[in-house]
């Protein structure tokens, strides 16, 4: 079953007529916020800009949508603020401190809060679920927080086949409601990840051998461009844009919007070898025949277990239990990298993870680590040609590959604690990447959902990839108001920094 995707939130563009989006020259911000009943100050913007002390202006864009939409405002200072802010999953994003949060409730209201940041240069953020490691992901320090929480509608065709699925959404609201009418979608593995940012970084699924990643079964994307018009982006309208948007990341608009399958042999007793290696091991695997008599996991039937899940289930119930261990509120820190696989290199990596990790693993407070070993099939990267394919640097005649993530958690935010954890994982990787270049098994490509702050992960997708997808931002978002005014993640341009108000460089949006 495919679904549409409607967004809200920025920059992509669709019509039935051409193939090719671009902003009109003669757009002027303060005409089309007029046109919504927002009469802004065009002097109070031009005093805004020659400020340095306040030339993003926040105040006044809050203050005009604490105008229209009061309800639908968390401003700084009171207690729903605080609580909004504790219900990320990392800590990182519960630091950032935005001038006010705004809730909209259909698409008009995200127009007008991208069309007010435009016409301030006031920083913005889009939150989706909120599951990302990094600090201001999804979250703007003193900038304007859009949170997608109330657009969560779920609307299944009659026939069935499509679901509407709203960027509030998580994918736990998602299986549930659509499990209720006996069908689901490709999503995510865990609970409490958004619809929005998962998709947009490619959504490792459960279904990858059969439909490919989650981004390559949107049918459609229903997004509002840096102008504010709320277009259509699918394969028929405007194939580029579709196509960039399945794993491009929020560069040309935000939906802020595992399948361990192995048909390898050589990978079962790989990871049964590496266990020798390693504390335990835990396997996420899938048979899509639901089968309770199924023999596809036997070969990991001689490793002893902790604890054994295996049942019929459904998606739902899967990803609850994969959220379970993942609590609220901890540092986290995630770093990638993509290899072609080799059960040799897999052992390996096993002992370089304990080496760089026995020295310190005593003296971080509520450290929890974990080395996972993420399958790519030949199957999977056949079936992400469907449809037009996706942005992905990822080849059929190399695969199998493996994505290895570091995922790195801890309870105490000092920054003593953070400088250790980032160097052993920071030196860890670097190892792991060299080793493999010099096995010839290393592939340039990071996975955006796992990338870290450290990493450039559009680059990894090579130079070719990497400069389509900067022709067509630039098609649709000429005066940088996604890059330059999006707070945080994976933009051109090099890897993303945590950084407060003070620090984030002068915008390069033209001034109209």
């Amino acid at each position: 079953m495919k679904f549409n995707i409607y967004a809200f939130a920025f920059t992509l563009v669709a019509a039935n007529t051409i193939a090719v989006y671009s902003e009109p020259a003669n757009f002027d911000v303060i005409n089309a916020l007029a046109s919504y009943g927002l009469h802004v100050d065009s002097v109070a913007r031009k005093r805004a800009e020659d400020s340095v002390s306040s030339r993003y202006h926040c105040a006044t864009a809050c203050n005009q949508l604490a105008s229209h939409f009061k309800s639908q405002i968390l401003p700084a200072g009171t207690s729903a603020y605080d609580e909004w802010r504790s219900q990320f999953w990392s800590s990182y994003q519960q630091d950032a401190l935005p001038k006010c949060i705004f809730q909209p409730s259909k698409a008009d209201h995200v127009v007008i809060a991208v069309l007010l940041s435009r016409w301030s240069h006031c920083p913005f953020a889009v939150k989706s679920g909120g599951h990302a490691a990094m600090k201001e992901a999804s979250s703007a320090t003193c900038g304007i927080t859009i949170d997608m929480a109330k657009l969560n509608s779920i609307v299944l065709a009659n026939d069935k086949k499509i679901a509407k699925i709203g960027p509030g959404d998580t994918w736990y609201d998602v299986f549930t409601k659509l499990e209720s009418e006996g069908v689901s979608v490709v999503g995510g593995r865990v609970q409490n990840v958004g619809v929005g940012g998962f998709l947009l970084g490619g959504g490792i699924s459960l279904f990858a051998n059969e439909r490919g990643w989650a981004c390559d079964n949107v049918a459609n994307y229903e997004l509002v461009t840096a102008i504010g018009a709320v277009l259509h982006v699918n394969q028929s309208s405007y194939p580029d844009l579709y196509r960039s948007l399945r794993g491009g990341g929020p560069n040309f608009g935000l939906i802020h919007g595992g399948s361990m399958t192995y048909h390898y042999p050589s990978q079962h007793q790989a990871y049964r070898e590496a266990h020798k290696r390693l504390d335990f091991i835990s396997v996420l695997a899938v048979d899509n025949d639901a089968n309770p008599n199924t023999t596809a996991f036997d070969e990991f039937k001689d490793i002893a277990a902790l604890s054994d899940t295996r049942k019929v289930r459904t998606q739902s119930d899967l990803a609850a239990e994969n959220g379970a261990p993942l609590p609220n509120g901890m540092r986290e820190h995630y770093w990638d990298q993509t290899f072609r696989f080799d059960g040799n290199f897999v052992k390996w990596m096993g002992e370089v993870f304990y080496e760089e990790l026995n020295p310190i693993k005593k003296s971080i407070e509520g450290l929890m680590v974990m080395l996972l070993f993420q399958p790519v099939t030949r199957e999977s990267v056949r079936k992400m040609q469907r449809n037009g394919g996706n942005t992905l640097p990822l080849v059929e005649r190399e695969a199998p590959y493996v994505i290895i993530n570091y995922a790195a958690m801890w309870s105490k935010p000092t920054v003593e604690d953070e400088s250790i954890v980032v160097d052993t994982v920071s030196k860890t990787m670097g190892r792991i990447v060299e080793e493999g270049k010099r096995r010839k098994l290393f592939v340039d490509y990071i996975y955006m959902n796992y990338g870290s702050e450290y990493s450039d992960v559009l680059a990894s997708y090579g130079p070719k990839l990497h400069h389509q997808l900067e022709v067509v931002a630039t098609q649709v978002d000429p005066v940088g108001v996604f890059q330059y005014l999006r707070s945080g993640y994976f933009k051109f341009g090099g890897p993303p920094r945590t950084r407060g108000h003070e620090t984030i460089p002068s915008p390069h949006v033209r001034n109209h």
